[in-house]
């Protein structure tokens, strides 16, 4: 019998871990676009081929009696590299979320581009243990992209905001755990 092995091989710099954050950031009671996650790229950090790698990890949960629409945003700076609306059906169970983006110059510090994956949980069955379940499959799972003309030779402002329709304490969106690589 013959056995086939195959490397993978990361073409570019090694990654370098920039910061981790496993501080709960709670998004509820509010109607209002806020703040799930943030990070300050160092001036000169988006020039050229160089850029980031964010990886967010937390929990949503609507148990408000309605559905509650999410605006989702991908912001660099002043500009909104991706948006989208994700709408909750009501359900008791909370859900994780998994959201992963590479931002990275586009050989110039004045060009910007992102592209991730975002993954949003099903609360339609139950796990043996923890939250999340394989058979139900997800609510939502994207790969996303978006652009931006930001001067990369200042410090940029990196961050993934929640805007929900609905201000009720048990519609809610979690940060559980992020950190951001050097790519």
């Amino acid at each position: 019998m013959e056995v086939f092995t195959r490397k993978v091989r990361y073409m570019g710099p090694t990654p370098a871990t920039e910061t981790r954050d496993a501080t709960d950031v709670s998004i509820d009671t509010t109607a209002a676009e806020t703040t799930l996650f943030s990070f300050s790229i160092g001036a000169g950090k988006l020039d050229g081929d160089q850029g980031i790698r964010c990886v967010i990890f937390g929990a949503w949960k609507n148990d408000s009696g309605g559905s509650v629409d999410t605006i989702i945003r991908v912001k660099l700076g002043a500009t909104t590299m991706w948006q989208d609306t994700f709408t909750a059906a009501d359900a008791t169970a909370e859900a994780p979320f998994f959201f992963a983006f590479d931002v990275k110059g586009k050989n110039s510090d004045a060009i910007q581009e992102m592209d991730g994956v975002v993954c949003i949980g099903s609360r339609a069955s139950a796990p043996t243990t923890g939250t999340g379940a394989i058979a139900a499959g997800l609510d939502a799972d994207v790969v996303v992209h978006g652009e931006a003309a930001e001067d990369a030779t200042d410090v940029l402002d990196f961050s993934v905001t929640i805007d929900m329709d609905t201000s009720h304490a048990d519609a809610w969106w979690k940060h559980r755990k992020s950190h951001v690589e050097v790519i």
